[in-house]
């Protein structure tokens, strides 16, 4: 850091002013030298006032590239499946998602059903999809057993096909 981007050391400042001097400056010398291009320009065009106050700058800084792209609501309402995901992982993470979203849907049953519905519906598991359809759930309880014994249906049939020796067919391959 060039020691001309030092304010004057103020021997009359608060106690905390003169321990704190020269640790903004270097924050702002280290998130400039650190930031991308295009986020350096916006630096540079800040006013001095901001560029040179650690408080005001970070706040800024915040704001214009640390805020979520898009709301809660509207991540709940968009959210898909991924292809890595199981469905109760999925399960899971939308039902965080209507947290965050403040879309309470363990006290109304009609929310819920809203909520069971949408999840279904953003399922890929065509067979799943189809089976959990026909259901009611009372509680979102109820969905995650489900979900829990699909799962475990699906573990035991993998390890019964890893485990299981395969056949032999030939014609001379006689035991």
């Amino acid at each position: 850091m060039n020691s001309n981007n030092l304010g004057e050391f103020d021997p009359r400042a608060t106690l905390r002013e003169r321990i704190h001097w020269g640790v903004d400056q270097t924050r702002i010398q280290e998130l400039k030298l650190k930031l991308p291009v295009s986020a350096r320009d916006w630096f540079n065009q800040l006013p001095k006032s901001v560029s040179r106050d650690w408080k005001e700058l970070s706040s800024g800084f915040k704001k214009r590239y640390c805020k979520a792209r898009s709301s809660y609501s509207e991540r709940y309402f968009t959210m898909a499946m991924k292809d890595s995901e199981t469905p109760l992982e999925f399960f899971y993470r939308l039902n965080s998602a209507a947290g965050k979203a403040d879309i309470d849907f363990r006290k109304s049953s009609k929310r819920l059903e809203k909520h069971v519905l949408r999840f279904i519906t953003k399922l890929k598991d065509a067979r799943l999809k189809t089976s959990l359809q026909g259901q009611r759930f009372r509680r979102i309880s109820d969905l995650e057993y489900a979900l829990q014994q699909d799962e475990d249906v699906w573990r035991t049939d993998d390890q019964e096909m890893t485990t299981t020796k395969p056949r032999d067919f030939r014609a001379d391959n006689i035991p």
